[in-house]
């Protein structure tokens, strides 16, 4: 088991903490230019890249907005004609979330500027420190789970 030194664990937190203020910076200035608030490309950009996961509290739970900045951005994202609702018939507490044809070209430029932040981040790194990196990340992610 490696031993790691507290002053990189405090590194590892500040990158963690810097990553996620470029990304959401990121994000919010291509939302900006779509007319759209970063909550609206938050759930734009989460219902696109997991469409196995589409429902209000999918997007809660796995990103871990709170409820009220989710349904917020439903009803608006409703409102412009980017997002359907569905009801369940199992359940009609439980409604389906459905990108609509209209957010083909937000979720895409959206996708754009993650795809350019991630590259920005990656470039300098080989294709075998990339894969590793997302190995690790994995191997993380599993024992992170482990936590709930």
């Amino acid at each position: 088991m490696a031993v790691i030194a507290m002053e990189q664990i405090t590194k590892f937190l500040r990158m963690q903490k810097q990553a996620i203020q470029a990304y959401n910076r990121r994000i919010e200035e291509t939302a900006h230019r779509l007319g759209l608030a970063k909550p609206e490309a938050d759930v734009l950009l989460f219902l696109a890249n997991n469409p196995q996961h589409n429902t209000a509290r999918d997007v809660v739970q796995y990103r871990g907005f709170s409820k009220t900045y989710v349904s917020r951005s439903v009803e608006s994202l409703v409102r412009q004609g980017l997002l359907t609702t569905v009801q369940s018939a199992a359940d009609r507490r439980v409604q389906y979330l459905h990108l609509t044809e209209r957010a083909s070209l937000p979720v895409s430029l959206l996708r754009q500027s993650q795809k350019e932040f991630f590259h920005f981040l990656t470039e300098d790194l080989s294709d075998q420190e990339v894969a590793m990196l997302e190995r690790v990340f994995l191997q993380v992610d599993h024992k992170l789970s482990l936590l709930k």
